[in-house]
């Protein structure tokens, strides 16, 4: 399972350039070779209101339901947050990601922002990096 932080689900949906194309390309790896990718349920509400806020040409429902078809929600248990609330991370946010990424037993976290998962336990890769790595 490759993990997918809010940033590059947002960059996807909202045509966000220039990391639309990488993390179209990533997307499209997965599906053309039926290997699984996820979201943290958390990142749903975070998209919604971002694409609500700073782009508003966007359906946000419509582009969530496009999305969900091909990209596995991933729950968030209780244990994961009292691990991620524990964790010190300067962003409670980003360790729910990653404990919702380790927790589903994902090999890695793909997003833009390396530097908020710094701790993690499991590779972080922008998806340019991963595309480079595996995609050729």
């Amino acid at each position: 399972m490759t993990f997918l932080d809010t940033n590059v689900c947002l960059d996807l949906i909202a045509n966000r350039e220039p990391w639309h194309s990488d993390a179209r390309r990533l997307v499209a790896y997965h599906i053309q070779w039926s290997v699984p990718l996820g979201f943290s349920v958390v990142s749903i509400p975070v998209l919604a209101y971002l694409i609500g806020r700073f782009h508003r040409d966007v359906n946000a429902e419509r582009v969530l339901a496009d999305l969900t078809s091909f990209i596995s929600i991933l729950d968030v248990t209780r244990s994961m947050a009292e691990r991620a609330i524990a964790m010190g991370w300067a962003d409670i946010e980003d360790a729910l990601q990653h404990e919702c990424a380790v927790g589903n037993q994902s090999n890695c976290i793909i997003t833009r922002n390396k530097a908020d998962f710094v701790l993690s336990t499991i590779p972080v890769l922008t998806a340019e990096e991963w595309l480079k790595e595996f995609a050729g």
